[in-house]
């Protein structure tokens, strides 16, 4: 009970009348395809160090007025992490709401895309909200719907919490962000700060259509007491 009072009261905040969202969308209905091309160092995800090695990173969104979906995939060139992503997002002023399917086959084992249940299925889904209301700032929260449980069977509901603040200096885009989660679950076995840290991104434009963004950035997380660095560079555009 304890897990949902604190998810429910985050999203609830967070839905149109509740003084964030209330203006009505004016977005325009243009429809457009994008794609980007990355390869990363290593995959930091929220502070969890998912994959050590060098991991391409393909992803295609399709957007079209307030909604966007997008494929995302992930691969480290040892072969050890493969994942899959559906999303589903819908903008309006200053809130935007995502529905993600994460699929993560496990080498060396039966993994069947199609399978949703029993052991050896491999999807989970988590629902996300982020406000960007103050200039500069936006404060994001997610919570695992399906996929994270417990030795039980039981879902942990697990739940991530990130404040970010973006700045842009000469051309490079930095942000600084700090993540926790408010109770035990997939991340950790209780509440904890999970991923401090800062990033910046330089986007070198190649093209008319076309840039090559360079990003690095520094993760800490606190629960494991571990520092991380990591860079990547890509293409994007269409």
């Amino acid at each position: 009970m304890k897990k949902w009072l604190i998810v429910s009261s985050f999203f609830l905040f967070l839905l149109p009348g509740n003084g964030f969202g209330a203006e009505n969308a004016t977005a325009e209905d243009d429809f457009s395809i994008a794609g980007t091309l990355l390869v990363r160092s290593s995959h930091i995800w929220r502070g969890i160090p998912v994959s050590m090695d060098y991991c391409f990173e393909p992803e295609l969104t399709v957007s079209k007025g307030n909604w966007a979906f997008t494929s995302w995939a992930a691969r480290s060139f040892d072969g050890n992490y493969n994942e899959f992503d559906l999303i589903l997002s819908w903008k309006i002023p200053f809130v935007e709401f995502t529905l993600y399917d994460y699929y993560n086959p496990v080498r060396g084992e039966t993994n069947r895309f199609l399978q949703w249940n029993g052991d050896q299925q491999r999807h989970s889904v988590e629902a996300s909200a982020e406000i960007s209301a103050i200039d500069h700032f936006s404060l994001f929260g997610a919570t695992f719907l399906t996929g994270d449980n417990d030795e039980t069977g039981r879902p942990f509901y697990s739940t991530y919490i990130e404040g970010r603040w973006e700045q842009a200096v000469q051309k490079i885009n930095f942000q600084f962000f700090a993540g926790m989660t408010p109770f035990k679950g997939y991340y950790t076995s209780e509440a904890s700060w999970l991923n401090l840290g800062v990033k910046g991104e330089y986007a070198i434009p190649v093209g008319k259509k076309l840039q090559m963004p360079v990003e690095a950035a520094w993760h800490y997380n606190p629960a494991i007491r571990q520092h991380f660095l990591v860079w990547s560079l890509g293409l994007t555009g269409w």
